[in-house]
C-alpha cells in the first residue's frame, strides 16, 4: 500500500512539470479592427454596439457576432479590417491566450458575404507566433450604419491552462474585446449571451474571467455593457468540463460546420433578460495547486486501478476460504 501511494505521488508530480509561461490554448472569437489604429482614432469610425451570441457545447462553441459601426464624419472612409484571434490576459491565471483558429468562418458586410484574405499581424512579444488576421477593405460611408457579422465554430476540447508549474485541462470558450480599443470612442452597447448546451449545466463551469460580471440561470450566461472601453481586463472566458482532449472534432463537427453556422439563425434570444437572472461568481479557475493532480488520479487508473483489483480480488477469495474452512471441518465431524 505504502509502495501504491508512492507511485500515486509520483505521478502527480509527473503531471504538473510543465512550462513556467503562463499560457492558455483554447478556442475563442475576437474582435473585427483596423489594421491602423491612428487612422481610425482621427477620422472618427465608431462601433456603435456589439452583440455576441454563442451555442456552447462539450467540445466546441458555434458563435454569431454582429458589430455595428457608424461613420461620424461627412466623407467615405476605407479602412483594412481584420478579424484577429488572439488576445492578452490581466488575471493572475493566464497571462496570454492563444487561440485555436475559428472553423467555418463567415464575414458578411449588410448581410452580403466577404472574401478575405490572410494576413500576419504585430506580435504582442509572448507569443512565438504571429497573429493571424483575416483581412478584407471596407467603406464606411458618412452618416451611415454599417453591419459587419462574424460567424464561426471554434473548438474547446484541447484548452490548456498553466500556472507556475501547476496545469490543468479542459475545455474553455474566450472573447477577446481588445480589437475594440481600436476604434474611435468606447463600444456603445455590449451584449454576451451564452446558452449552455448538449448536457452542459452551470454546474460544468469551472472559471469566469472577469469573475461577477455575468449573470444567468443553469442553462445561460449573460453580460451586458455600456460605453465600455475595452482593455485586457475585459477580454473573457468561461472554462468548464466538457469533452476529453481526444474528442473527435474534425469526424462529429466538422461536416456539420454549415448546419451549426444556420442554427444560429434561430438562436433563443428571448430566453434571456430573465429577471430571476441571478449573479454567477467562479472566483478562480481549477488549477492544482498540488498533491494528486487530474493527471495524476488517471495515470494512477491506467496503471496501478488493475493491481488494486487483483488484490481485492485475491483477498476476497482468501476470505471465502476461511468461511468456508470451519463449515467443511464441522462437515467432516459430522461424517466421523
Amino acid at each position: 500500500m505504502i509502495a501504491l501511494i508512492n507511485l500515486m505521488f509520483s505521478c502527480s508530480l509527473l503531471a504538473q512539470e510543465q512550462t513556467t509561461q503562463d499560457l492558455w490554448n483554447t478556442g475563442a472569437v475576437g474582435q473585427v479592427m483596423p489594421m491602423d489604429e491612428i487612422t481610425v482614432v482621427e477620422q472618427g469610425v465608431t462601433l456603435i454596439s456589439e452583440r455576441v451570441w454563442v451555442d456552447l457545447f462539450p467540445g466546441f462553441g458555434v458563435v454569431r457576432s454582429v458589430f455595428k459601426f457608424s461613420n461620424q464624419t461627412d466623407m467615405p472612409i476605407r479602412l483594412k479590417i481584420g478579424y484577429p484571434v488572439r488576445g492578452d490576459f490581466q488575471t493572475d491565471i493566464p497571462a496570454l491566450a492563444h487561440f485555436d483558429d475559428a472553423r467555418g468562418l463567415r464575414i458578411s458586410v449588410d448581410g452580403q458575404a466577404v472574401i478575405t484574405r490572410t494576413e500576419e499581424g504585430r506580435s504582442n512579444g509572448h507569443d512565438p507566433n504571429p497573429f493571424i488576421h483575416q483581412v478584407w477593405d471596407q467603406t464606411f460611408p458618412p452618416d451611415t450604419v454599417k453591419t459587419i457579422t462574424v460567424e464561426s465554430v471554434v473548438p474547446t476540447q484541447l484548452s490548456r491552462l498553466t500556472s507556475g508549474g501547476n496545469f490543468a485541462t479542459g475545455n474553455a470558450f474566450g472573447i477577446s474585446l481588445q480589437g475594440a480599443e481600436s476604434w474611435d470612442g468606447p463600444i456603445g452597447q455590449l451584449q454576451v449571451l451564452i446558452r449552455l448546451n448538449g448536457g452542459l449545466m452551470l454546474a460544468d463551469v469551472r472559471g469566469l474571467v472577469p469573475d461577477s460580471t455575468f449573470i444567468g440561470n443553469l442553462g445561460h450566461l449573460q453580460l451586458d455593457r455600456s460605453n465600455l472601453e475595452p482593455g485586457s481586463a475585459d477580454n473573457m472566458v468561461v472554462w468548464y468540463n466538457g469533452a476529453p482532449a481526444d474528442y473527435p472534432f474534425e469526424k462529429k463537427v466538422t461536416p456539420m460546420l454549415e448546419p451549426l453556422r444556420v442554427s444560429m439563425d434561430t438562436f433563443p434570444v428571448t430566453a434571456f433578460n430573465d429577471t430571476a437572472f441571478q449573479p454567477i461568481r467562479r472566483n478562480d479557475f481549477d488549477v492544482a495547486a498540488g498533491g494528486l493532480t487530474l493527471m495524476g488520479i488517471l495515470y494512477f487508473i491506467m496503471f496501478f486501478a488493475p493491481w488494486v483489483i487483483l488484490i481485492w480480488f485475491v483477498v476476497s477469495m482468501l476470505r471465502v476460504k476461511r468461511k468456508l474452512r470451519p463449515a467443511q471441518q464441522t462437515t467432516d465431524q459430522k461424517n466421523r
